[in-house]
């Protein structure tokens, strides 16, 4: 899926993510990547707790 061209869209997307992303740091996950992109879509956050790799897709509360 495309990642949105609507600017009010994307800042509530990273808006988001950064909340998750401060939340998940201080349970004490290190920040790998954000936004990591392939051919096959996009990964939020990529993020490790000690030896498990862990991949978070941020979503709005509908």
């Amino acid at each position: 899926m495309p990642v949105s061209s609507d600017p009010n869209r994307r800042r509530l997307g990273n808006r988001g993510e950064t909340l998750a992303l401060k939340y998940l740091m201080k349970k004490g996950y290190a920040l790998l990547d954000r936004n990591y992109g392939t051919r096959h879509g996009e990964v939020d956050l990529i993020l490790r707790d000690g030896k498990i790799l862990v991949f978070a897709e941020v979503k709005r509360d509908a």
